[in-house]
């Protein structure tokens, strides 16, 4: 899931309707320390064979290495929400939490002076590039936002099963 937009409230959703053993949250960055956690994931019938159906829930940019490791049969969703709103969100997280690098730019600035100073990708549409997949070189070079709305757009449309808006999150859970 995308970042501030409720993927954690979705978990929580998941965990209570999936057996613990179908389940893992696993972020980009511990994927790929440990690929092999995919593949100890058992089945609740059968402990020592894999599950033929689990939920990875995390945070992963489009394309990602996770996109490979999955069997074919991928049902992939995610939640989008309002870019303002993501970006309020994620300066309240940062301020609220003194041990975030960037608490101080956050306390000092106010909200204005955050998103305007920042160097993370959270406010500058993240959310958008994550979904393109050009979360990676927005890093390193100038991304044309066009062609990154474009195909996150595409993204969603051709290879997404479903996505919803954290506005709309129970109506989400419904479909």
């Amino acid at each position: 899931h995308v970042k501030k937009t409720g993927g954690t409230t979705l978990q929580q959703v998941l965990a209570r309707n999936y057996h613990a053993g179908a389940l893992v949250a696993l972020n980009a960055p511990v994927l790929y320390a440990h690929p092999d956690a995919l593949f100890r994931l058992s089945d609740p019938v059968e402990p020592a064979r894999q599950a033929r159906f689990f939920v990875v829930m995390g945070h992963h940019k489009y394309g990602d290495v996770l996109y490979s490791l999955l069997q074919p049969r991928l049902v992939h969703f995610t939640l989008l929400r309002d870019p303002v709103a993501r970006v309020v969100s994620h300066f309240r997280a940062v301020w609220g939490k003194p041990t975030h690098p960037l608490h101080e730019l956050a306390r000092h600035r106010g909200l204005a002076g955050f998103v305007e100073a920042n160097p993370a990708l959270e406010c500058q549409d993240a959310q958008t590039h994550r979904l393109a997949g050009t979360q990676e070189r927005l890093r390193l070079t100038a991304v044309d936002g066009r062609r990154a709305l474009e195909a996150a757009q595409r993204h969603l449309i051709e290879t997404t099963s479903l996505f919803g808006v954290s506005e709309e999150f129970d109506a989400f859970l419904l479909m």
